[in-house]
């Protein structure tokens, strides 16, 4: 990482909620999300033409789904095993969009634009309860920064 500039900004991850919604209806192309843990968490979700739903998983497969999103989860076998069902009300296969990794331990979600990383799992603990390190970066200006936290392991 020696000699790259990195444009990110720490957050208070009680924030971390609305902003994982807001880089979700800002995308248009493809959502990659690393977690050991994701839940169907309770969010509020602004008013947009694209989804009604109030929780995280239904809101995320439902507004991939209606804008042919290409999704990515990275994830434990255990959380595939529980969030599968939830995929499956939206996605016709959802054995494309799920990638078992057993000893994965970070947290980020990367889109078109933007990436979040920090220790925060995808759950409601750790959206709303734990004392957690959020950071938000601007992919434009950090690719290869990007392209590490992906590769790395």
């Amino acid at each position: 990482m020696k000699g790259e500039q990195i444009i990110s900004y720490g957050f208070d991850c009680k924030y971390l909620e609305s902003i994982l919604v807001q880089m979700i209806l800002l995308e248009e192309n493809h959502i990659i999300i690393m977690s050991p843990y994701i839940s169907n968490f309770d969010v509020e979700i602004p008013k947009n033409p694209y989804s009604k739903e109030k929780k995280f998983l239904d809101f995320l497969f439902e507004y991939s789904q209606k804008n042919k999103l290409k999704l990515s989860i990275y994830t434990i076998e255990s959380t595939v095993n529980s969030i599968k069902q939830i995929c499956e009300k939206y996605f016709d296969n959802c054995d494309n969009i799920f990638h078992i990794k057993n000893n994965i331990h970070k947290k980020c979600v990367i889109t078109s634009e933007l990436f979040y990383q920090g220790s925060a799992n995808l759950t409601f603990s750790g959206t709303n309860i734990n004392l957690e390190l959020c950071q938000i970066g601007i992919i434009k200006e950090n690719d290869k920064y990007v392209e590490k936290l992906l590769l790395e392991e």
